[in-house]
């Protein structure tokens, strides 16, 4: 079956076509208890990957830590220390500035 039965039909086709000028990032807040940044990595790729089969760039991941919501043991003396109060608001700016420059790269 062809390209173009497969659209006919309603099919899905086995690739994941890219959309021109849609863009995507991904920002995900860890609590990283036990092994830091790590423990974040399975949420932000499988996001990356999920924007990616809906044919978006990726353009780039952010991973900044967070409080444990549910565990304040984990919070405040996890392998990070006490980050009871992060994500803060420097936090959020510098993924906020990060993402600016990127569109600026891009010319939007």
């Amino acid at each position: 079956m062809n390209r173009k039965n497969i659209l006919q039909e309603g099919l899905r086709e086995v690739r994941s076509p890219k959309k021109p000028n849609k863009y995507a990032v991904v920002f995900c807040t860890y609590a990283g208890v036990h092994t830091g940044i790590k423990e974040a990595y399975t949420a932000g790729k499988y996001m990356s990957q999920f924007f990616e089969h809906l044919g978006l760039y990726v353009l780039d991941e952010w991973y900044v830590v967070g409080k444990f919501h549910g565990w304040e043991g984990g919070t405040k003396y996890g392998k990070l220390g006490d980050i009871s109060n992060r994500p803060n608001q420097q936090d959020l700016d510098v993924v906020y500035q990060e993402t600016l420059d990127l569109l600026k790269g891009l010319g939007i």
